[in-house]
């Protein structure tokens, strides 16, 4: 942040209220929109949690020592099946993400710039990310990555040869008396990418377009919780500034948001530097990604502190508990576009915000899970002691204690049991509820497609190799659709932009990651790469199982070829080497060519028993045009 915006905003009450009443008004916009499928989404993951709120039956149950009402799992075992599907299958791979081979001996710019990436994500805990993005296409239909780009320098003093005034030396000359001066520079110790889930409570597009074109949108924002202590840190090192003029964020405010110390039942401390006695309240801070035109932003002079620039530029924007602005400045990212990627569960275009597997499943696992209390309802009623008694014959002080022997009265007692009292007859009739729930957990499958097969399960009855692969893939058919989709709008995107950010990359942080013997012309050749288009590797979505057959059937057509003794003396030729290398690709082994022999030319092949050319004698005549004897071949009787 330059210090003709931090004066600005600092000092400049328009100017400020400008640029803020610009951000709020575009981000209200999204947040009602957005807060509409609030509701859903609880109420899905109270779903996938197998929540709820007990009721009178069930309190009295419970001082009994029986089983409360439940909530049958189904939406969970599909979600945890989905994300299992998921990880398996974008975690197949060496590294996440892999970048297309030049082709080159020795170390090339594709495999560097993959070696950063997969320093960065591992950095970042991906795989704790990942989960999350799958947590939250089930319940949410949405899932947020957002990406920044890190850097921590340090000032170090280097000492620096100054050339003092000539003396005189002892061979009759002079020579310049060398001394050192210390001097300072900046080294940075740490420079990377960072990637984070961002909650889908959290995140604010422009909603007058779908989801899946979000990019093209005028902002995107996102909040997030931050102690006033951290941000009053910031503010110190420079980075902010206004901390000490937040105010509290209003009940109406808090009522729209999901804040975790909100839903704690916490909000009441939420304190700040001005108006709380200790000042270590929280505060939600909106970072705000914006198109605006800085002309267009004036102070109280007349001067423009965003700049001079006529045409749209995406800056940054953070304002907290919806009244001061902390920072405002470019975005300055190579990409020029927004830090956000966004995966959907169904990226249909006609809506903004689609369904969820949660949705999907809600209303049968609701069905089921009321044939299930229903029958234990039942059953306890069956099982229970109704009696029908004649208190004239019975001693009711027994039944009411619960006491082991029942006494007629002393003047019944030889008139027969059976005509005091009776035990009621109750007839079961939730004896097909349990079927009912198998077939609702059946309709389930097939709507969500994720079945017996993607569950790991086979279902009853003998399969040959064929049909188990052939249901297999069509299991699987449905949840690599949606994978795909996955890749080409978030992973992909979220790739490209993570590698144009290694254009700020220093030669110290670059010898870290991929060696200490690296130089800054394999730096450059990298950078270079990256701005001529260096392209991560197409996903496939072919499943680890998939692969594992394309491997058995290209081994056995290997085999059959090595059978041959003629084909055999080929294995060195780039035919045979390719199909090796495929196999061991399949199979997951990386780099299968340190394996394998080196490849020899052609010209020096010799095919066994080939006749070789006929040799003349030596003599005058030699090469000359006059006839010679002829001369039998090498080889001939």
């Amino acid at each position: 942040m330059t210090n003709d915006i931090s004066d600005a905003l600092k000092t400049d009450t328009n100017f400020h209220n400008a640029v803020l009443q610009k951000c709020k008004n575009l981000v209200e916009v999204s947040r009602s929109f957005m807060c509409k499928f609030y509701d859903q989404w609880d109420a899905n993951d109270k779903t996938l949690r197998g929540e709820r709120i007990p009721d009178q039956a069930d309190a009295k149950a419970v001082q009994r020592g029986e089983p409360a009402k439940l909530v049958l799992p189904f939406a969970y075992a599909q979600c945890q099946t989905f994300c299992a599907f998921m990880m398996s299958l974008f975690n197949q791979r060496a590294d996440f993400y892999e970048i297309k081979d030049s082709g080159l001996d020795g170390p090339n710019p594709e495999l560097d710039a993959e070696t950063c990436l997969a320093r960065d994500l591992r950095q970042s805990m991906f795989s704790r990310v990942q989960y999350q993005c799958y947590l939250d296409l089930c319940r949410s239909s949405v899932c947020v990555i957002k990406h920044l780009w890190l850097e921590e320098s340090v000032d170090v003093v280097a000492p620096v040869a100054v050339a003092e005034p000539e003396q005189a030396s002892l061979f009759g000359g002079t020579v310049p008396a060398p001394t050192t001066e210390p001097t300072t520079g900046t080294k940075f110790v740490n420079q990377r990418n960072k990637v984070v889930s961002i909650s889908p409570y959290h995140f604010y597009p422009d909603v007058r377009l779908p989801l899946s074109r979000f990019q093209e949108g005028e902002f995107c924002a996102s909040e997030d919780e931050f102690s006033v202590v951290r941000l009053k840190q910031m503010q110190k090192d420079g980075l902010i500034v206004n901390v000490d003029k937040i105010q509290p964020l209003g009940l109406e405010a808090l009522n729209t948001r999901r804040l975790n110390y909100a839903n704690m039942g916490i909000g009441e401390n939420l304190k700040t530097a001005a108006g709380g006695t200790q000042g270590a309240g929280m505060c939600v801070l909106t970072e705000v990604q914006i198109w605006i035109t800085p002309k267009d932003f004036k102070n109280d002079a007349g001067k423009t502190p965003l700049g001079d620039d006529d045409s749209p530029t995406l800056f940054l924007v953070w304002y907290a508990n919806d009244t001061f602005i902390l920072k405002a400045e470019p975005l300055n990212y190579s990409h020029n576009q927004f830090t956000y990627d966004v995966g959907e569960y169904s990226a249909d275009q006609v809506r903004v915000v689609n369904e969820s597997l949660t949705d999907v499943t809600n209303q049968l696992q609701q069905h089921a899970t009321w044939f299930m209390n229903s029958r234990v309802d039942n059953v306890r009623k069956v099982i229970g002691d109704k009696l029908v008694v004649d208190p004239a014959g019975i001693e009711m002080k027994d039944l009411q204690e619960r006491r082991p022997v029942i006494r007629l009265k002393p003047q019944m007692a030889k008139s027969g049991v059976d005509t005091w009292i009776k035990q009621l007859q109750l007839q079961d009739v939730t004896t097909n509820h349990i079927a009912d729930i198998e077939k609702i957990w059946e309709f389930i499958q097939i709507t969500t497609g994720i079945n017996d097969n993607a569950l790991g399960q086979f279902s009853s009855g003998r399969r040959s190799a064929a049909e188990a692969r052939t249901v297999n893939a069509g299991a699987a058919s449905r949840l690599k659709t949606i994978a795909v989709v996955l890749w080409e709008t978030l992973y992909a995107p979220l790739g490209q932009k993570l590698l144009l950010n290694y254009h700020n990359l220093e030669l110290d942080e670059f010898k870290r990651i991929v060696g200490a013997d690296a130089e800054q012309d394999r730096l450059d050749a990298m950078k270079a790469s990256i701005g001529e288009g260096m392209r991560l590797e197409f996903f496939d979505g072919t499943a680890p199982s998939e692969k594992g057959y394309l491997a058995n059937q290209l081994q056995e057509l290997l085999v059959g070829l090595l059978a041959n003794p003629q084909s055999a003396m080929m294995v060195t030729q780039p035919p045979f080497r390719n199909l090796i290398v495929e196999i061991a690709d399949l199979m997951g082994i990386r780099s299968p060519e340190r394996f394998l022999p080196p490849p020899v030319p052609t010209n020096i092949m010799t095919m066994p028993n080939a006749p070789t050319k006929p040799q003349l004698p030596a003599g005058p005549n030699v090469g000359s045009g006059a006839a010679q004897p002829p001369t039998a071949a090498v080889g001939t009787p």
